[in-house]
């Protein structure tokens, strides 16, 4: 095989796909070398090392090319893990914020039961007191209309007595006017 075939499948192979342009470097100074070889001992010198030789900077262009997928993944990764960061921040601002929320609720909603705890004795307390209250003027009304019947009644014996002893009086009175007029005409007609 000639040196021109060599070359151009040697440049073919590194060509293949689109290198990285390190191995490109890379191969452009191996290629330097094989030509310097090629010129000094001949083509048959590089015929066997050249496939390595390709195939060594393939397998270091695709590496280079998963490294770069990898650092692309990695730092794609990082974005994520630092947006997954800020988003986990947030959610714990969030969550000490509704926890904190929840406490304040939790306090108002005691601070609620204990205020319609004290409405609730106080209420008791009142209602009980209008209870006895209710009772004692209930008491005292009966313990009044009692009083008022047995004075109604008192009222009326006493109106019965006043009567007879008015009417008892009239008599008096009467039978008084009536003998002093007897008296008095009698004295007259002694006269």
């Amino acid at each position: 095989m000639s040196f021109i075939t060599k070359q151009t499948t040697f440049e073919d192979s590194c060509n293949l796909h689109a290198m990285n342009e390190k191995v490109q470097n890379l191969a452009s100074n191996v290629y330097k070398e094989f030509e310097i070889i090629i010129s000094r001992y001949g083509s048959d010198t590089v015929n066997s090392l050249m496939p390595v030789v390709i195939n060594i900077l393939e397998n270091l262009d695709q590496s280079l090319k998963e490294k770069q997928k990898l650092d692309i993944d990695f730092e794609l990764s990082k974005v994520e893990i630092e947006h997954l960061k800020n988003q986990c921040d947030k959610e714990k601002a969030l969550r000490r914020t509704a926890d904190l929320k929840f406490l304040e609720m939790e306090d108002l909603v005691e601070e609620t039961k204990k205020q319609f705890n004290q409405f609730k004795s106080a209420s008791e307390f009142f209602n009980k007191r209008s209870e006895m209250k209710v009772k004692n003027l209930q008491e005292h009304i009966n313990r009044l209309e009692d009083k008022e019947n047995k004075s109604k009644e008192d009222y009326s014996k006493l109106y019965v007595k006043y009567s007879d002893l008015f009417k008892s009086h009239a008599d008096f009175i009467q039978k008084t006017s009536m003998k002093n007029y007897h008296e008095n005409n009698e004295q007259k007609k002694c006269l």
